[in-house]
């Protein structure tokens, strides 16, 4: 009896984590890049600005390198290329290659700083939607400590603001990692190399 018990609740809780984040995109993470980017401020939702501003500030000066700015990729779609005029009628339309662009959302979008030795590094997260999404981070070389979440958040649509800060416990080696980005959030998330 208590084995089926168990397995309910492990069906109920897969069902309700595949519920909470259903969509993901990747973080690509080279620290590095010279950084020579024009440094974007992300578009904060309104109510958020005094609090996030105050992580984002802490971030900036602990980590004064920017070093990129994107919005989150949720998918790539083909698109078919179009055929130029063939005076020797030699090309068919399936022989030409179509172009493959990203699908971004643009209420979902991040920035990555690092710090002078490039040993650590922040992504500041900006999701103003009503879904939660996860970030699988891609770190092209090296390896990372666990993360430390600075949260701004809402749970009522934007009507107040709460703040929290905490490092979640060891969960495993696997990469790549995955960061969460709940609805309605601003957040930092500091890493550091090993």
């Amino acid at each position: 009896m208590n084995k089926k018990i168990l397995l309910f609740f492990i069906v109920i809780f897969s069902f309700s984590a595949l519920q909470l984040y259903a969509e993901s995109f990747k973080i690509k993470v080279d620290l590095d890049l010279k950084g020579e980017v024009e440094e974007v401020a992300l578009k904060l939702p309104k109510g958020s600005e005094k609090a996030a501003e105050r992580y984002f500030r802490l971030a900036k000066v602990t980590h004064p390198h920017y070093l990129d700015h994107a919005y989150a990729a949720l998918a790539t779609k083909q698109v078919k290329a179009e055929v130029d005029d063939d005076p020797l009628g030699d090309l068919d339309e399936t022989g030409v290659e179509g172009d493959a662009i990203q699908v971004v959302d643009k209420d979902v979008e991040y920035a990555i700083r690092t710090n002078k030795s490039r040993k650590s590094y922040v992504l500041m997260i900006v999701n103003r939607k009503n879904e939660s999404f996860t970030g699988n981070i891609e770190l092209v070389r090296g390896k990372m400590y666990e993360p430390v979440y600075r949260r701004v958040y809402s749970e009522d649509g934007g009507k107040s603001w709460t703040t929290a800060a905490w490092q979640p416990p060891r969960a495993s080696d696997v990469y790549p990692w995955t960061v969460e980005v709940p609805a309605n959030t601003v957040q930092t998330i500091t890493i550091i190399l090993r």
